[in-house]
């Protein structure tokens, strides 16, 4: 199966935009563990041919990590950059968004 264009939803920003998505099911693709192309719904391996769509992906893969404050810490002791935050590419704007973080002192988390 080679991947296709459609339209996926993206609530940060409220809008419909164009991805690569899986020829059956129509849902998004995106990479696994190996390197291989796979549906999110289907599970399915998709080939992703198109220069165009690898762009799309490449402009996508970046992760960026950040020390910030914990909620929990800084109010009952005052500690900083103890939540490790994980950082990715809103598919849309391109900007970079919340996913994931971990108090490494308290262990209080949150995924988005």
């Amino acid at each position: 199966m080679v991947a296709i264009w459609d339209s996926d939803y993206d609530y940060r920003t409220d809008s419909i935009y164009k991805r690569p998505c899986c020829p059956e099911c129509r849902e998004p693709i995106g990479l696994d563990g190996s390197d291989k192309y796979r549906c999110y719904s289907c599970g399915e391996v998709v080939e992703v041919t198109d220069p165009e769509m690898l762009k799309w992906f490449e402009d996508r893969k970046a992760v960026m990590y950040v020390n910030e404050d914990c909620p929990r810490r800084l109010k009952h002791r005052g500690s900083k950059g103890t939540m490790r935050v994980m950082y990715v590419k809103n598919n849309v704007t391109l900007e970079w968004q919340k996913a994931y973080g971990k108090c490494q002192e308290c262990g209080l988390s949150f995924m988005v």
